[in-house]
């Protein structure tokens, strides 16, 4: 990864919190197992993204804190002294974390499970992204996008203990904008 210094156009600073976001997904990747504390995962991200990064804080860095949605929490769930989740090999996590290169924040997410008993779930999910892709543009009406994701995801049916069940999309829960030095 290139050393980063000054200030870059904007569209290399993305492209290189792009690639750092991907090696620090890749360090994650080594540790991720069942039995792994949540903390551990935060600060696995918060280490290497520094690392990455030079640790500049506003214009080069750490984005925002981890969210380590867990299960049946869909987002926002970053752990503390009270609340420190362990990782069970029943448990689907989200990881959404953000790299900030001269003030512009590179925000992704993925998700792992242990358990092949969700193979459909994440290929549900998988669909439903890539349609999303495929479907976005310039004069799409984000109404009809979001219908259309919700009835790919909905198409799909998951087995769990014996019975046949339908993968739901989740609802209420939307996005944010991300500007220079600033995010939501």
């Amino acid at each position: 990864i290139p050393t980063i210094y000054g200030n870059e156009n904007t569209e290399n600073s993305l492209i290189k919190g792009g690639l750092i976001h991907h090696e620090v997904r890749k360090e994650l990747q080594k540790i991720l197992k069942p039995g792994i504390k949540t903390s551990e995962i935060a600060e696995t991200i918060e280490f290497h993204t520094k690392r990455l990064t030079n640790n500049k804080g506003l214009n080069n860095g750490i984005g925002f804190p981890a969210s380590l949605a867990v299960t049946h929490c869909a987002a926002h769930y970053h752990p503390s002294e009270k609340s420190d989740l362990v990782v069970s090999y029943n448990d689907n996590i989200k990881i959404d974390f953000g790299v900030i290169v001269n003030g512009w924040i590179v925000d992704s997410a993925f998700s792992i499970y242990f358990d092949p008993k969700y193979d459909k779930l994440h290929e549900a999910v998988k669909d439903c992204t890539y349609t999303g892709i495929k479907n976005a543009g310039i004069d799409v009406r984000i109404k009809e996008w979001g219908k259309n994701n919700q009835e790919v995801m909905e198409s799909y049916e998951i087995e769990l203990n014996g019975k046949v069940e339908s993968i739901k999309a989740i609802r209420n829960l939307g996005g944010h904008n991300i500007l220079n030095k600033r995010i939501h």
